[in-house]
C-alpha cells in the first residue's frame, strides 16, 4: 500500500530541509582546515545517503498512490456503468462522487443538482454509496447534517427512515443506532415533524453509527488523513536511527552525549551528535541534524 499523504509529506520536508543543511556544511567545508574536514566529510556522506533514500521512498510513493488512483477510478466507472437508469452524463457524475472517500463543502452545488435530478434513479447500492460519503463528510467534520443543501438533507432524512424502520436492509448500515435515537427517529418522522427528525440526526450517538461501511469495490483502499495541521508544523530531519519525532522527543537525554559544535565552521546552532549506527545504508549511524521549517538550523535533541 502507498504511504499516507502525511507520511509522503514527511519524507519531502525531511529531504528538503535535509538538502539545506547540507548545503550549509557543504559550504563550511569549502573553508575549513584539515584537522576539522573528517567530521563534515563524513556528515555529508551520511545525509547524501539519506537523501538518496527519502528520494527513492518518494518517488515509489507516489508511483503506487498513481496506480491505486487508476484502480479506484476503473472501479468507480464499472460501479456507475451499473446505474442502468442513469444517463452517460449521470454516470459519468456518479462515477467522479465514488472516487471520493468522503464529501465536502465544496461538492454541494453538484450534490444539489444531483439528488434533485438523479438521486430517485439510482439502485439501492447506489443509494448506500452516496449516503456513505455524506455521512462520512460529518463524521470527519467537513459539515454538518443541516448545512447540507436542502435537496440532500431530505433524501437523506427519508433514507435514514427507510434504513432505521427496517434494520435488514443495507450493508451494516444502522446496527450502531441505539434503540431510543431509533425510536425517537422514527416517531419524529411518521408524525410529520421533519425538522425535529433532523434534528435527532444530528445526535452524536446516530451520526458515528449510520451508513457505516458499504463494501464499495471503488474503495480499493483506505488512507485516513493524520490532520492538516501536521503538515505546517516543524519538522525534525533525523540523519540517525530513523525514529519518529515522538519517539525523538522521547528519547534518553544520554542520547545527546557526544555533540559536536559545528559553530566554529560557521554553521551557527547546528550540532553534529554520535549516535548509534542501524547498520543500513539509508541511514546515517554518525550524525544527527534537527532543523524547522523556517530554515533556520537548531541543534539536535
Amino acid at each position: 500500500m502507498a504511504g499516507s499523504d502525511f507520511e509522503i509529506r514527511r519524507d519531502e520536508l525531511e529531504r528538503d530541509n535535509l538538502q539545506s543543511v547540507i548545503f550549509q556544511v557543504e559550504t563550511a567545508l569549502a573553508v575549513s582546515t584539515p584537522g576539522t574536514r573528517g567530521p563534515l566529510e563524513q556528515f555529508l556522506h551520511n545525509a547524501k545517503g539519506r537523501v538518496s533514500s527519502l528520494e527513492k521512498k518518494i518517488k515509489e510513493s507516489l508511483k503506487e498512490r498513481e496506480e491505486e488512483r487508476q484502480k479506484e477510478q476503473s472501479a468507480a466507472t464499472a460501479m456507475a456503468e451499473r446505474e442502468a437508469a442513469l444517463s452517460e452524463s449521470e454516470r459519468k457524475t456518479f462515477a467522479g462522487f465514488l472516487e471520493k472517500r468522503y464529501f465536502t463543502k465544496s461538492d454541494f452545488g453538484e450534490l444539489k443538482q444531483f439528488y434533485s435530478d438523479v438521486w430517485d434513479r439510482l439502485s439501492e447500492r447506489g443509494k448506500d454509496e452516496m449516503s456513505h460519503r455524506i455521512w462520512e463528510g460529518i463524521r470527519k467534520k467537513e459539515y454538518t447534517f443541516g448545512e447540507l443543501p436542502e435537496p440532500v438533507r431530505e433524501k437523506e432524512t427519508e433514507r435514514a427512515y427507510q434504513v432505521l424502520k427496517n434494520r435488514d436492509t443495507g450493508v451494516s448500515r444502522a446496527v450502531a443506532i441505539p434503540e431510543r435515537d431509533r425510536s425517537d427517529f422514527i416517531r419524529a418522522y411518521e408524525g410529520g415533524r421533519r425538522q425535529e427528525a433532523q434534528k435527532i440526526l444530528e445526535r452524536e450517538s446516530v451520526k458515528t453509527g449510520v451508513f457505516r461501511e458499504p463494501e464499495s469495490a471503488a474503495r480499493t483502499h483506505v488512507v485516513e488523513g493524520i490532520g492538516r495541521e501536521s503538515e505546517k508544523s516543524a519538522v525534525a530531519v533525523d540523519v540517525g536511527d530513523g525514529r519518529s519525532r515522538d519517539e525523538l522527543a522521547n528519547a534518553p537525554k544520554a542520547a545527546n552525549k557526544g555533540g559536536k559544535d559545528l559553530s566554529k565552521f560557521g554553521l551557527e546552532g547546528v550540532t553534529l551528535t554520535e549516535v548509534e549506527s542501524q547498520g543500513t545504508s539509508a541511514e546515517l549511524p554518525n550524525g544527527r541534524v534537527a532543523a524547522n521549517t523556517s530554515g533556520r538550523s537548531t541543534p539536535g535533541g
